[in-house]
């Protein structure tokens, strides 16, 4: 009797299993209980830190400039934004930073994150509106930032989301819900499979006063230690191929 390799994918939490092998030799059909032992991968952490306020003029959702070189601080003439978080090169946090911690003998870890949205900017022109009508879609890369990491080591990834403020607008009003997952993928010919789930979020809005000011504000929620879950994440879209449509006034 050749020896062969049976492979399998487990959809059972269980860590332990009899099979029934069954094999026909000379023309007799026999059977074979084997017992096995499945090693699983354990979540020690999976944690989503919120942006806490730094000073009374730097809370967690606010108007800020990006940073578009290697100075300190950004400049004048750098874009403003919405923001949650604070952009590369500013004393403040990110939006969200995440953590995680997987015990396992081989294999990479990874995040996948989907997002619904909805985006209203209030124009001098007509104003329009980038929606995922209340569903969610994928977040960027499949990857999340195209970084997956070896399970040997700890998971850190952060997440600032932003709306760049534009010179015709009036103000804009932004709402985000977020299902962040984490993933791992054994060695070998495998698929990447749900660990954990992380679900948070925020609304941000901005004016823009007489004299060209912007100001603005908002909230966060969500985030702290993530739930067990198996379910693998689905979209149909991705966030960065939805349209932004014009909305009569």
């Amino acid at each position: 009797m050749d020896d062969q390799t049976l492979s399998y994918y487990n959809t059972s939490r269980d860590t332990s299993q009899v099979l029934t092998c069954e094999f026909v030799f000379l023309g007799k059909i026999y059977a074979e209980n084997v017992s096995i032992f499945i090693e699983q991968p354990t979540v020690q952490r999976f944690t989503g830190t919120k942006a806490e306020i730094y000073t009374n003029l730097a809370k967690p959702v606010g108007v800020r400039r990006l940073r578009l070189d290697d100075l300190a601080h950004p400049r004048p003439s750098d874009p403003e934004v919405l923001i949650f978080g604070g952009p590369e090169g500013m004393d403040i946090q990110p939006g969200i930073t995440f953590r995680a911690d997987v015990t396992a003998p081989n294999g990479l870890i990874a995040l996948t994150q989907l997002i619904r949205t909805d985006i209203v900017r209030f124009n001098t022109e007509p104003s329009s509106n980038k929606s995922s009508n209340n569903q969610f879609v994928l977040d960027g890369e499949t990857e999340y930032k195209n970084q997956s990491f070896p399970v040997s080591q700890t998971l850190y990834n952060e997440d600032s989301p932003l709306s760049e403020l534009r010179d015709a607008e009036n103000g804009i009003v932004r709402t985000d819900s977020f299902q962040t997952y984490l993933m791992y993928k054994p060695e070998g010919d495998s698929i990447w499979v749900s660990l954990s789930l992380l679900e948070w979020g925020w609304t941000g809005s901005a004016i823009i006063s007489e004299t060209g000011a912007w100001s603005g504000g908002g909230s966060a929620r969500g985030g702290g230690d993530g739930r067990e879950t198996d379910t693998l994440p689905e979209w149909k879209n991705n966030f960065l191929y939805l349209p932004e449509e014009e909305v009569l006034q």
